[in-house]
């Protein structure tokens, strides 16, 4: 449980000025970088939404606070913590990402090329997302890595505590992030919003151990993360790393290699929003083996748009499994909506089959990696309702209760008949 929780533990004191506020939190924060050459470690990251858990993602983070070439190694690891999903390293000099799941290896040594979305997409989504809390401890050699680093991350410090928890002393920054974007769907459309962090250290180690964070505003939505660290380590990990990133291992003979001039399919992208003879043609296959294309599927057609690596995606999934009536029939199939979940960066069936057993929709998976570059999907998930003569009628990045999904079917079918 978070430190934070403990709160008939906590003992607060009185508070400085803002600005000295921010000093002591990058003072701190550069006092730990300075007496410490390497620190790794694991973190739970633990995501609440209305008080109900919907997911947990781990990681482990090596950092080299070296002042000549500072590095960040990021791997993102299996919901057991067992397997790396993802290695991501990032220097001065180049920036490295083995994506494990889809056999691919990507290396750029032009790092101008992040304020490209198209080639920064896996770098900003799990770099810059990984220390979205962590800034304390990237802020450090942020200016030599560059590339942007902090445009996401925490931002200000409002006020800072002093406070008593299990007997131990901590200071507690209350914080919040630069501005985001979520969906609201009341508004029907993405929003600004940002989020009030609350990260605790501690005073004699320099160690930030936990974070708690909740979105804000509220009007539509509470959600809540939880962030732990374990299992620090000031230990030389420069052997880990290299035997991590050296590319000629045998173990890499089946990945695919990469660059900015050769992108990887998983990460093709256009800008197309409409339905067109390369999409409706495109094929997608099941798990069982089975192949076929959008254009051979008649009736009202919902396109999930998944991706292994998002566990919203996942979540989403096991509600519409857990949605499926005794005779197997999804809640959407009842509204005389088929559901095509299709996932679209990666072809490991062996994983796409194991997810689609999880969630119980064996009957709605399909993979078909590469699709991105004829229809444009601009997050990991998202969702294009199809009405039968194969027009776009709906689009969204958060399905929700399928309402605004209903009333766009009901609407689009009430034009058609007076046409």
């Amino acid at each position: 449980m978070p430190l934070m929780l403990v709160v008939g533990l906590v003992i607060c004191f009185g508070m400085k000025s803002k600005k000295s506020q921010k000093k002591n939190y990058e003072a701190l924060a550069k006092d730990f970088a300075s007496t410490h050459e390497w620190v790794s470690f694991e973190f739970t990251q633990t995501h609440h939404k209305d008080n109900a858990e919907l997911w947990k993602s781990y990681y482990h983070l090596i950092l080299r606070y070296d002042n000549d070439n500072p590095g960040v190694l990021c791997e993102y690891l299996s919901e057991d913590g067992e397997r790396i999903r993802k290695s991501f390293w990032i220097d001065k000099g180049k920036y490295i990402e083995i994506d494990h799941d889809n056999l691919e290896i990507v290396q750029y040594t032009n790092k101008k090329l992040f304020w490209d979305d198209y080639h920064s997409y896996g770098f900003m989504e799990f770099i810059s997302n990984t220390f979205f809390y962590l800034s304390y401890y990237l802020y450090p050699m942020q200016k030599e890595l560059g590339v942007g680093l902090m445009n996401s991350l925490v931002s200000d410090v409002k006020n800072q505590d002093t406070v008593i928890i299990k007997k131990d002393s901590y200071i507690s920054f209350h914080c919040t992030s630069h501005t985001m974007y979520s969906y609201d769907p009341k508004a029907g459309k993405r929003i600004p919003v940002y989020y009030e962090v609350e990260c605790f250290v501690n005073p004699n180690t320099k160690v930030m151990d936990s974070v708690f964070a909740v979105l804000y505003p509220l009007e539509y939505e509470n959600k809540k993360d939880y962030i732990r660290l374990s299992s620090l380590d000031y230990t030389n990990m420069q052997q880990y790393i290299d035997s991590v990133f050296e590319l000629d291992n045998p173990k890499y003979k089946n990945y695919s290699h990469h660059d900015s001039e050769h992108p990887p399919l998983s990460r093709s992208y256009s800008t197309n929003k409409s339905m067109n003879d390369n999409l409706l043609h495109y094929p997608i296959e099941q798990i069982n083996g089975d192949k076929t294309t959008i254009a051979d599927k008649e009736g009202w057609l919902l396109i999930d748009f998944w991706s292994i690596n998002c566990a919203p995606c996942v979540a989403c999934l096991k509600e519409m499994g857990l949605e499926k009536d005794s005779l197997c029939h999804y809640m959407l199939e009842n509204d005389g909506i088929e559901v095509l979940a299709i996932n679209h960066c990666s072809d490991n069936v062996e994983l796409i089959r194991d997810i689609a057993e999880k969630t119980n929709t064996s009957e709605i998976i399909y993979y078909a990696k590469g699709i991105g570059s004829v229809i444009n999907i601009p997050a990991l998930g998202y969702y294009y309702l199809i009405s039968p003569d194969k027009q776009i009628v709906y689009e969204t990045g958060n399905l929700g209760d399928y309402s605004k999904l209903l009333e766009a079917k009901e609407n689009y079918e009430r034009q058609f008949q007076k046409e």
